[in-house]
């Protein structure tokens, strides 16, 4: 009774903050038409590590909405934040290492986005992101928007250490450094903080700051400092097949020992939270699940004195555990898709248990007798796995470890644990 009423209850709950991300997430913006009007409503707040190509509008909370894309408006405003659509030269060569060239010239496209304004004032500075892990940056000179140019590229390099041999090098054409030379020309302390400048949202901006600090006379809003790290959240889909066992002196008189142990599959729902640091084009993550479990085991063993003369035994054991998973994931973009290792800890929180030994001799009388497996409330472990990931979705394979939970005194004093392992398909969402 108790499972049903959580599972429900978790599913209400879960299903109706994925109602209030999804239907609810209009905040207050505004929108300038390319007739110069300005249009104030509500824009659906969608994050966009990755770049729009349109935008969602309504004028009122319950008014229907209108998609406007990069062709309709000039720009539009939300969470103090401005993205202008404005068309623009975008680098066009392979960026991720596998499929990079050994071309330094660039290689651009002109096409019409929506750039995102990350510093605001006489200097301004701009992104636009066709992938998390590769951004494009710009600057504003008179009204033209200029690419700030940065490619990767490899050459051959010849090693001679046991041998000859050909050694990979990765290189990087950086002329954005002398593009912001020229742009920021009038503050001679940028010079000197060059070297250290990569080309990313962080160290841009640190650039950019110690510009208007020699002119702090000049008004200036730096926006957005750093995207190296989110938090995402969202609904977990949990699918697994554990294995229930026990270890200690094997004799009759230990049933859970002695028992083989069936259990069904789990399909469980619950909720994740992740902290993401991002690093060019591999990602950190560190994240926590909290998940509802309900494991049925039911074991068997049987006493043979002769044909006619038998004990036979069935234990049932139900157990209702909050599972807490803190994960830590390394991942890399290939392609269009993120490939990740994880590895974590898991701590089981039991929070009821049924266990009932019924002892069947070979005589029609049955006794039945109450016990407690798990005299421990928690039960942790470790984690193992792979996954992958593809927009908002992810899906992991893993294999849980649980570590040994003891057993109340009548057990524990023959030194039997139990032990809680599973092999388990993890499906998640992010909003």
């Amino acid at each position: 009774m108790l499972s049903r009423y959580f599972i429900s209850t978790l599913f209400i709950i879960v299903t109706g903050i994925t109602n209030t991300y999804s239907q609810s997430n209009y905040i207050t913006g505004s929108v300038i038409t390319n007739q110069g009007d300005t249009l104030r409503g509500y824009i659906n707040n969608r994050g966009w590590d990755v770049s729009p190509k349109s935008i969602e509008f309504k004028k009122e909370r319950n008014a229907r909405e209108q998609i406007f894309s990069v062709d309709d408006i000039v720009g539009f405003e939300i969470n103090s934040v401005r993205y202008v659509a404005v068309e623009v030269d975008i680098e066009i060569s392979p960026y991720l290492i596998d499929k990079m060239d050994t071309i330094a010239v660039f290689s651009t496209t002109r096409a019409k986005v929506f750039l995102k304004q990350l510093v605001a004032g006489t200097k301004s500075l701009y992104k636009y992101a066709e992938k998390n892990d590769h951004p494009f940056f710009y600057i504003s000179n008179n009204g033209q928007f200029e690419l700030l140019k940065h490619k990767r590229y490899f050459r051959y390099q010849l090693v001679t250490t046991h041998g000859y041999s050909a050694k990979k090098v990765i290189l990087e054409n950086k002329a954005y450094l002398a593009q912001v030379v020229r742009y920021l020309n009038d503050c001679m302390e940028v010079n000197r903080y060059l070297q250290y400048t990569r080309y990313d949202q962080k160290s841009l901006l640190q650039l950019f700051e110690l510009y208007y600090k020699c002119h702090n006379t000049e008004k200036v809003v730096i926006l957005n400092k750093s995207d190296n790290y989110k938090f995402e959240m969202g609904p977990v889909l949990y699918m697994a097949r554990p294995t229930l066992s026990f270890s200690g002196a094997n004799f009759a008189g230990n049933y859970p020992v002695r028992s083989s142990f069936s259990t069904s599959p789990l399909l469980s729902i619950g909720f994740s939270g992740d902290f993401v640091f991002k690093n060019a084009n591999r990602k950190f993550t560190l994240g926590n699940e909290l998940i509802y479990n309900s494991l049925k085991s039911t074991g068997y063993y049987s006493v043979f004195v002769t044909n006619d003369d038998y004990d036979k035994y069935t234990t049932q054991v139900d157990i209702s555990i909050i599972r807490l998973n803190t994960i830590f994931r390394l991942s890399k973009s290939v392609g269009q898709v993120d490939v990740s290792v994880l590895a974590g800890l898991l701590a089981n929180f039991l929070i009821d248990q049924k266990s009932i030994k019924r002892p069947n001799n070979a005589t029609p009388t049955i006794t039945t007798k109450r016990v407690d497996l798990f005299s421990s409330s928690v039960n942790t472990g470790i984690i193992s796995g792979v996954g992958l990931g593809f927009k908002r979705y992810r899906l992991d394979a893993r294999y849980e470890l649980g570590l040994a939970m003891n057993g109340p005194s009548e057990l524990r004093d023959l030194g039997t644990t139990g032990q809680i392992n599973s092999l388990a398909l993890v499906l998640s969402y992010k909003w």
